[in-house]
């Protein structure tokens, strides 16, 4: 228990007590128990101690009653915690029965949550007095432990039933789908992008990989999405710049809603812009120029740990969110060895990472970079992993003069031209 501060920390015995006094009452309590809070979220000693050895008790297979639980603090040495066979007595008498456990436990969770908001709250405050303090890693901070505090209430489980009525209830609602402004890739994607995925674009320099950014920025806005692009290669006049070529389509992404951000480049910086842009702009598809340009706060982590933390808090964000990240990457520069120099998924700089967090990956080949009267103007956008589905190549034409990619012939494109059984 913390003792200086007990009167100004949220807290409720009463709620703590009676939470642990069901789980003796009844089996089915105790599962509430154990499945809806965790140790910490108690503020008393007792109350955790109480917690830990119902614990054990259902671990081992034993009972839990009054008297396995006396028991078990015994061994645990933690009686005395608890007020002995007194307090164990009393958090029998506490509650009548076992009814209302949920309630209680939602009481405690409350003002547990609370207190972790003030201990963030606090944490942070002190580092911003620092003089050397970096507000934007503080507030990227704060945000990472605000999701950790909401990410870590637990909901109930749900049984098959369940999931098949919300299966149903999803499907009676319009799904949204970001096209990438090509028909061909849309119908390789099954429609084009989804909020929740994070989505690998890769290739060798040279390849079109920003060409490619802007293509989706445009098809996004086409539909009214609103969509951010971090580029942390270029600033956003060059980004643009390059887009001017085409008169009529700057036009068009003048009045989309398209935003640009070219300042920030640590990570957590990223997801907390990422999360403000998505409260107040809406924004549904997120483009990141590049992956091994975002710095993160261990700078002395090996290349692979820093992509696996990059890609993982990104695809967090992406399902807390809703949203749809783009995260273009450099490829190895060991392919060009080959005599065939199409990617493949080892290509990836720590392609295990990658692999395992990314929803799509997609590769960017255009034969002329290495041999220019091989197909010149002609590209492959390679669909080389689509969770759950098989993977294809869209071939495509592209235009150097105006930085992009277009359908490589115009045509009505039918999502059944591509095979999407299950991989």
């Amino acid at each position: 228990m913390h003792d200086d501060k007990i009167q100004s920390l949220p807290y409720d015995k009463d709620a703590e007590e009676s939470l642990i006094g069901c789980a003796l009452f009844s089996g089915e309590a105790a599962e509430v128990l154990l499945l809806t809070v965790k140790p910490e979220d108690f503020y008393f000693d007792a109350c955790r101690w109480s917690y830990q050895a119902i614990a054990n008790l259902q671990r081992d297979g034993r009972p839990i009653d009054a008297v396995t639980f006396g028991e078990e603090l015994v061994s645990m040495r933690k009686l005395d915690v608890v007020g002995g066979a007194v307090g164990v007595a009393r958090l029998l008498d506490i509650v009548p029965h076992a009814a209302h456990v949920r309630h209680y436990a939602d009481i405690v969770l409350e003002r547990s949550r609370r207190r972790k908001l003030i201990w963030a709250a606090q944490s942070v405050a002190r580092k911003a007095y620092e003089p050397q303090a970096d507000s934007l890693a503080l507030i990227g901070e704060l945000t990472r432990q605000m999701d950790d505090i909401q990410g870590n209430s637990v909901g109930d489980i749900r049984t098959i039933a369940a999931v098949s009525q919300s299966l149903q209830e999803r499907a009676l609602r319009p799904q949204v789908v970001i096209s990438t402004g090509i028909a061909d890739v849309d119908a390789a994607l099954r429609g084009g992008y989804r909020p929740n995925q994070l989505i690998v674009v890769a290739g060798r320099p040279g390849m079109g990989k920003t060409a490619y950014a802007l293509g989706l920025l445009e098809g996004a806005a086409a539909q009214s999405h609103p969509c951010l692009m971090f580029s942390l290669e270029m600033d956003a006049e060059e980004i643009v710049e390059r887009a001017a070529a085409d008169t009529e389509r700057l036009v068009r992404m003048e009045r989309a809603p398209i935003y640009f951000e070219d300042q920030i480049f640590d990570l957590e910086g990223i997801c907390a812009t990422i999360r403000r842009s998505v409260a107040r702009n809406h924004v549904r598809l997120v483009v990141i120029d590049y992956l091994t340009l975002i710095e993160t706060t261990d700078r002395n982590a090996k290349v692979h740990e820093k992509v696996e933390k990059i890609t993982r808090q990104l695809k967090r964000v992406a399902r807390q969110q809703g949203v749809a990240i783009v995260l273009l990457s450099q490829l190895n520069r060991d392919l060009e060895k080959r005599d065939d120099k199409r990617p493949k998924l080892s290509d990836l700089r720590s392609s295990g990472a990658i692999e395992q967090d990314a929803d799509i990956v997609q590769f960017l080949y255009r034969p002329e970079v290495y041999n220019s009267d091989d197909r010149p103007g002609e590209a492959e956008i390679i669909v080389a992993k689509q969770r759950s589905y098989r993977t294809s190549t869209v071939r495509v034409a592209y235009r150097g003069d105006q930085t992009r990619f277009v359908p490589f012939e115009e045509r009505e494109v039918a999502v059944e031209e591509y095979s999407f059984d299950k991989a």
